[in-house]
């Protein structure tokens, strides 16, 4: 499926509104992406989800993580920052040390033109 079609299905089946960026790593299970986000200050934000939460370009080899773009739901906005949340929605699993919601500087989302690498 191509990324502008992806997006487009993520968009519809799960609500997310913006994308981060993020490393795309293969799963353990068929369809389940293993995901990284360095935050802006060094945070990780690390989990398992299902693999319509993020996009990129190229195949998944273990041990290696490619650029992608990871959908995440804007809660609130002021005027240089955004709070946005990862999904909490069964099966989709956080790291424990991962908080579920993180404040961002506006210019950290993606624009939605912006394809991955």
């Amino acid at each position: 499926m191509s990324i502008e079609n992806k997006e487009a299905e993520r968009e519809r089946i799960l609500g997310v509104d913006r994308e981060v960026p993020c490393k795309v790593l293969p799963g353990m299970f068929p369809h389940e992406i293993g995901v990284l986000i360095e935050l802006p200050g060094g945070q990780v934000i690390s989990g398992f989800f299902d693999e319509l939460y993020a996009s990129w370009e190229g195949e998944l080899k273990k041990g290696e993580g490619i650029d992608g773009r990871f959908g995440v739901y804007t809660i609130e906005e002021d005027e240089n920052t955004v709070l946005i949340q990862f999904t909490t929605n069964p099966g989709q699993h956080l790291m424990p040390n991962s908080p579920s919601r993180a404040r961002v500087p506006k210019d950290f989302l993606l624009p939605k033109e912006q394809v991955a690498a």
